[in-house]
């Protein structure tokens, strides 16, 4: 991962249809085992695009604003962590300003993915 940027914040969304009865379990019941999770698991339906992970990193240094190399080096990380769950992930690399109540910051000089790509992992 690169020095000049922190990860602050990740959201995950699934329309993914062998995730949706693990959801409605949770709902359910939030203390519901592994065990229990890993029966209700279909890894057959799982298709990793309709899992999204959003991944925004924002610089360390309040002067800094995202830069082209700071973006591709935390990218190239996430390409190359064969550790990280199935699904897509898409990278947003944002200056030093946070908006407190959503933990986002979406200006103009932010730097992204394509929505509609990112980075796949099966």
């Amino acid at each position: 991962m690169s020095e000049e940027a922190d990860i602050c914040f990740v959201q995950a969304s699934s329309t993914d249809d062998a995730i949706q009865p693990l959801y409605e379990k949770y709902l359910q019941d939030p203390d519901t085992s592994k065990e229990t999770y890993s029966k209700l698991f279909d890894d057959s339906q799982f298709e990793p695009d309709y899992l999204l992970f959003n991944l925004n990193f924002f610089m360390k240094d309040p002067q800094d604003q995202p830069d082209k190399e700071t973006f591709n080096s935390i990218i190239e990380t996430v390409e190359a962590n064969n550790d990280l769950p199935k699904g897509r992930y898409l990278i947003d690399l944002n200056d030093n300003y946070v908006l407190i109540r959503n933990s986002e910051s979406y200006k103009q000089n932010t730097l992204g993915q394509d929505p509609t790509k990112g980075i796949i992992k099966e």
